[in-house]
């Protein structure tokens, strides 16, 4: 039972514990996916732990699918903290995880997360890469969100470039 000086954090923690398997897993990512977002708990350190006890958690379930969405958080979460190099590694095992899912979708999201990276690092060809691959598999996936969004990334490396 909570105390009162129990932070929501501490209260989500405790709740957590108390699980087990799937369900554990499905509350660690979506507390780790809350952490991301603006807000006054916004901390992605902290996302960046439950992530990677989603990914451990993952990988001893044999969940391919929530293993994907937890590489998934870990990639944004490292890219809130500025760590680009983990978050490209990051959404690569996230890739090839929604690749081996057949998840056209998951897979196009994050060619579009690791080109918006490139991007920001301005390594544009790896992005123009990376955004025009996912473009195509957006399309195909029909995900008309993810297709304007590798267009809108595209479109402002090329307005860089002159």
């Amino acid at each position: 039972m909570p105390t009162e000086a129990s932070t929501p954090l501490e209260t989500s923690l405790a709740a957590l514990a108390r699980l087990d398997g799937h369900v554990k897993l499905k509350g660690l990512n979506q507390l780790a996916q809350a952490f991301l977002e603006p807000g006054l708990e916004k901390n992605p350190q902290i996302a960046i732990k439950l992530a990677s006890q989603a990914i451990a958690l993952a990988i001893n379930l044999h969940d391919q699918a929530a293993l994907a969405q937890s590489q998934a958080i870990l990639g944004a979460s490292y890219v809130q903290t500025l760590n680009f190099d983990l978050a490209i590694e990051a959404y690569k095992t996230a890739f090839t995880q929604y690749e081996q899912l057949e998840d056209q979708r998951g897979s196009a999201k994050m060619l579009l997360e690791q080109g918006q990276v490139y991007r920001t690092l301005e390594q544009h060809q790896d992005a123009r890469e990376k955004l025009a691959a996912g473009l195509e598999l957006s399309r195909f996936a029909n995900a008309r969100d993810l297709e304007a969004e590798c267009l809108n990334g595209l479109a402002a490396i090329y307005d860089f470039e002159g």
